[in-house]
C-alpha cells in the first residue's frame, strides 16, 4: 500500500526530484529540456515539491581535503534520560 506522500507524487514530480539529485543547480530551462515539460511547469513543480517539504533543501558537498581540514571525527553521543534531581 501506498503512503498518502507518494499517492500525491506524480510521474513528473518524481522525474524532477531524479533530476534534481544529479545536479541541482540546473537551470529551469535544463530541466525542461531533460524532461520534456515547460519552463512554467518545471517551476511549478518545483516550487510545489518545496512547499510540501518534499523537497527540503539544497546543499553543496565541500573535499575538506582540498579546503586545509585533512582530519574528519565523526562523534557520537548517546544519553540516557535521568529524572531531574535536586
Amino acid at each position: 500500500m501506498k503512503s498518502n506522500l507518494t499517492e500525491r507524487l506524480d510521474d513528473i514530480d518524481l522525474r524532477i526530484i531524479s533530476v534534481l539529485q544529479e545536479d541541482f543547480r540546473l537551470s529551469y530551462n535544463k530541466i525542461m529540456s531533460k524532461l520534456g515539460i515547460s519552463v512554467g511547469t518545471a517551476y511549478n513543480y518545483i516550487k510545489s515539491l518545496e512547499e510540501r517539504d518534499v523537497v527540503k533543501g539544497y546543499i553543496v558537498l565541500i573535499d575538506m581535503a582540498k579546503v586545509g581540514y585533512n582530519l574528519t571525527a565523526i562523534i557520537l553521543i548517546q544519553a540516557e534520560e535521568t529524572p531531574f534531581r535536586r
